[in-house]
């Protein structure tokens, strides 16, 4: 099994640990004996989610034994993952240069903000702006863009034996996201066009997705309405097709495009989709402090030195 060594925090670095976690490798998160990973106080839920199947290690590695420890585990490590501010690696002794000295079959990988200036701060509404989007999305696409590339990229480094270091820029992800945007006018995916919008029925809302001529088609006459067969694009019927599926509960409208072929789905509230989560934790910080340790061939006493002294928790 591949071991992990995870010393981001937040979104990006998360993302790309859980779906390494999901995969079958051993995910250590590396934390400070202070805060460490702060994402459990901005969203427990959100944390619990993306850091479940995890296991977390608390050492301050601004100390001479807590480096020592740092060193051991990434002796014994395939891949390490930080997302510092720019420079704090070399300060730590934690750079590419460094633990690939240690270990040359290490993949690093760093997630990191503007590929121009690193050092300045940013957050997701940043690379969006960056790349465009001139609105504030209610999901973070920049973090979650990036910590699904980094995972693609370090598993494709383990795969072909590449041991050279991982960058990920978060500015270059929303790009990708917002390429069809930039590149085509009158965007039909904008939500504005009847075709493709989300539409308020009598019990919650759903998306109708009928982007091809077909599915409007069969939508129109789903609704007994062929007379709008020709009128997908037409902004000036958008007040009549929202009276129409007012008309409708989300089931029946649901029927209607299984019966008739058209593309519909309901908009799930988010109590249901939780609800299904409610089995997935993260670990506590420094919950399995003492048995990464004892895997690493530190003693009992060892242990309760380094606890003593405030070097690991």
């Amino acid at each position: 099994m591949e071991t992990v060594i995870d010393a981001t925090r937040l979104i990006p670095g998360a993302i790309t640990t859980r779906i390494l976690s999901d995969r079958g490798y051993n995910v250590i998160k590396f934390e400070d004996t202070g805060k460490g990973d702060y994402m459990d106080e901005l969203s427990p839920g959100a944390n619990d989610f993306l850091n479940h199947g995890k296991k977390s290690i608390c050492v301050d590695l601004k100390t001479s034994e807590g480096k020592k420890i740092f060193y051991r585990l990434i002796k014994n490590a395939s891949v390490f993952i930080e997302n510092f501010s720019e420079g704090v690696t070399e300060r730590l002794g934690i750079d590419y240069l460094t633990l690939h000295r240690l270990n040359p079959q290490l993949v690093y990988c760093s997630i990191k903000g503007y590929r121009e200036n690193p050092e300045l701060p940013a957050h997701d509404i940043n690379f969006t702006a960056f790349s465009g989007i001139g609105i504030t999305l209610p999901v973070q696409i920049a973090d979650a863009g990036s910590g699904i590339y980094a995972a693609m990229e370090i598993i494709n480094h383990l795969k072909n034996r590449d041991y050279s270091k991982v960058t990920v820029n978060m500015s270059d992800i929303p790009l990708y996201f917002n390429a069809y945007n930039l590149f085509t006018e009158n965007n039909v995916l904008n939500g504005k066009f009847p075709c493709y919008r989300i539409y308020q029925v009598s019990d919650g809302k759903v998306a109708l997705g009928c982007l091809e001529q077909k599915f409007w088609a069969n939508f129109t006459e789903a609704i007994q309405r062929k007379d709008l067969e020709n009128s997908r694009l037409n902004l000036n019927i958008n007040k009549e097709i929202e009276n129409i599926f007012l008309q409708y509960n989300s089931m029946e409208i649901l029927e209607l495009g299984r019966k008739y072929n058209f593309p519909v789905s309901a908009v799930r509230a988010k109590e249901e989709i939780i609800s299904g989560l409610n089995s997935e934790h993260a670990p506590g910080h420094g919950e399995n402090t003492d048995e990464i340790l004892k895997n690493n061939d530190y003693k009992n006493d060892e242990i309760d030195n380094l606890k003593n002294k405030k070097i690991v928790k």
